[in-house]
Order: structure tokens, then C-alpha cells, then sequence
């Protein structure tokens, strides 16, 4: 997982501490996190991502009247936030998806690797 975390946050563009994979707090009967949970915290992973990804974008491109002003500055970032919405429920970038896998991934290595600490 660190090695996502050092993927997805460059310098000064995103918190990982505050990434919704960090905070998933569904869980199913046996203490693990539903499948549906897992899959909702990586699409809005991919959601912030895209949200500061269009952020940094605009900040780039555009200068002047467009960007000047805490109500242009609000209006874009309301922008940004649906557009980035509908972005990740519509598949993204696939970085939600990949997130996902990743995580899938961790969860089939897990048990084997806690049998053959048991086995010691």
C-alpha cells in the first residue's frame, strides 16, 4: 500500500492520510471490509485524485478573470468536484479499478502469509 500511496501523492498535491482507502470502516461478518465498501472507497480515491488532477489543470492554463476572486475560485471548485464525480462513476482514468485490484491482490497474499507464520 505504500508504494500506492507514493504513487498517487506528489509534492503538495495530495494528503494520503485523508484518502478514503485510509478510512474504510465497512465491514462484513468476519471483520473485513465488504466488497462493495472496498470498491465505493477506491472510486472516490479516483474521485479526489481527478478533482485535484483538474485543479492543478486550471490553475495552469488559466489566468485572469477566470481564475480571480473567492466566488470564481468557489464556482470552479464546485466544477471540478461534479466533473470529477462523474468522471470516476463513469470509470475514470482506471485508477479506482487498478486500486481495487491492488487491494484484491493484498487480500489473497494475506492468509498465506499468516499460515506460514503460524507454521513457525
Amino acid at each position: 500500500m505504500s508504494d500506492l500511496k507514493s504513487l498517487i501523492a506528489g509534492p503538495g498535491l495530495l494528503d494520503t492520510t485523508q484518502l478514503p482507502i485510509n478510512s474504510m470502516s465497512v465491514k462484513g461478518a468476519k471483520g473485513k471490509q465488504s466488497p462493495e465498501a472496498v470498491a465505493k472507497a477506491c472510486e472516490d480515491t479516483e474521485k479526489m485524485f481527478l478533482t485535484q488532477l483538474l485543479k492543478q489543470m486550471r490553475k495552469s492554463m488559466l489566468s485572469g478573470e477566470l481564475s480571480q476572486g473567492q466566488q470564481a475560485e468557489q464556482y470552479w471548485g464546485i466544477v471540478e468536484e461534479e466533473f470529477s464525480k462523474h468522471l470516476a462513476a463513469a470509470g475514470g482514468i482506471g485508477l479506482g479499478r487498478w486500486i481495487n485490484d491492488q487491494l484484491q491482490k493484498e487480500t489473497v497474499k494475506s492468509p498465506s502469509t499468516e499460515l506460514k507464520k503460524g507454521e513457525s
